[in-house]
């Protein structure tokens, strides 16, 4: 097991408990990310067990099953932007949590409503995705339990190329009942990547890897990720935590022989997760504040005896 003095921060307000205290503990709806209330492994199995993988979401538009995701925080879900290329209405998406069962609800599972979704303005759509990651800030909070968990986010620097991780989703699957999936897969480096894509394919494309992209896949046991499974997270355990360092983007079909997957890589967007978390991404309170200044000295110009008992 790797041991590194800093694998992960807190998530935004997160505060993990019984790690090494390298950040200052605040107050917080969560007091643990990324340690499941589960015992045991499933050595090269397909269905994943119940509480493994709490932080898990499902993304719904309209009724209908679309993408994957993560919760990072009490509010906060972290998939991929291309999920919402068909509207970008947050009233049209649920998210379902705490069930493995994509069509059965139980006495643990939450369904929450999106309150607002926060795409990277540098999203570019056409194939491959480039800035493929979103925010979904929910309507209400999320109560934490044995089955809902957030995963925490690495810190900046951790280093996590090779190493042995797990993807889940629901991929392309014909169950009645569709169960959440797992897959030891490991991480592979970008240059080796590259050189499964750095040909043309469909005709004179080439699908560049670039550096806010990682890799990952077992090539012999053909494991990789499949439509459905976009959105979903990448994780790697480090110290007893589950750290998430991708999010499912985009790769070739996946029909035999496959190639990596690629994810999006989380620690190249930390900044930007901290200003949505923070701050709503940076976008409307700053606005609203400039917009209020600017109205404030145009009425101090143009209506100053008004104004003079304001200050």
């Amino acid at each position: 097991m790797s041991q590194c003095n800093l694998v992960f921060r807190p998530n935004s307000k997160l505060w993990p408990v019984g790690v090494p205290n390298f950040f200052s503990p605040v107050v917080s709806f969560y007091t643990v990310c990324g340690k499941p209330q589960f015992s045991g492994k499933v050595m090269g199995g397909q269905l994943a067990p119940e509480k493994k993988w709490p932080w898990q979401v499902s993304l719904w538009y309209r009724g209908l099953f679309i993408c994957g995701g993560s919760l990072i925080d009490y509010k906060w879900v972290l998939t991929a932007t291309h999920c919402f290329q068909k509207s970008t209405d947050p009233n049209a998406y649920k998210i379902f949590l705490g069930n493995n069962k994509l069509q059965k609800e139980n006495g643990h599972s939450f369904q929450v409503s999106v309150r607002k979704i926060f795409s990277h303005p540098n999203f570019k759509k056409n194939h491959p995705f480039e800035s493929d990651i979103a925010l979904l800030e929910l309507k209400s909070s999320v109560a934490s339990s044995p089955y809902i968990l957030p995963i925490c986010l690495p810190a900046p620097g951790l280093y996590y190329e090779r190493k042995s991780c797990w993807i889940t989703g629901w991929g392309t699957l014909t169950e009645t009942e569709i169960y959440l999936q797992e897959a030891n897969i490991p991480v592979i480096d970008n240059h080796t990547c590259s050189s499964f894509y750095g040909v043309p394919i469909e005709g004179n494309v080439i699908y560049e890897i670039k550096e806010d992209m990682l890799c990952a896949g077992d090539i012999i046991n053909q494991r990789a990720i499949c439509v459905g499974d976009s959105g979903s997270p990448l994780v790697c355990e480090f110290s007893e935590t589950w750290i998430q360092v991708g999010i499912a983007s985009w790769g070739m079909a996946c029909v035999p022989p496959v190639s990596p997957s690629v994810f999006s890589r989380v620690s190249y967007y930390l900044d930007w997760i901290d200003r949505c978390l923070i701050n709503a991404c940076g976008y409307i309170y700053v606005h609203m504040y400039v917009v209020y200044i600017y109205l404030f000295i145009c009425m101090m110009l143009f209506f100053p005896s008004r104004m003079s008992h304001i200050l």
